[in-house]
């Protein structure tokens, strides 16, 4: 139960899927996890670490000078690591 306005509402919550995964997501997912981890251990290696942030820099620069292709720049280090791995697995 829920009280807005004044008035008190009853609604249902629905349930999350329970079912087996799809095998297609489950890819997805497996890819995503690996990527997380490869790139927790990009981060802590100073040399990896060095490498991405210059690769990072000049994906930085090229997106400022070219909003319209790259229309979504990635903010952070480590979600472009991760981007970047998610894409090279496909």
């Amino acid at each position: 139960m829920r009280t807005r306005n004044g008035r008190t509402h009853a609604y249902a919550i629905k349930h999350p899927y329970k079912g087996p995964i799809a095998p297609e997501r489950q890819r997805t997912i497996t890819a995503f996890a690996d990527a997380v981890n490869q790139t927790t251990v990009i981060l802590n290696t100073p040399d990896l670490r060095t490498e991405w942030e210059e690769k990072f820099a000049a994906y930085r620069k090229k997106a400022d000078r070219y909003p319209n292709t790259h229309p979504n720049p990635y903010t952070t280090l480590r979600g472009f690591i991760i981007g970047s791995l998610i894409h090279a697995s496909k």
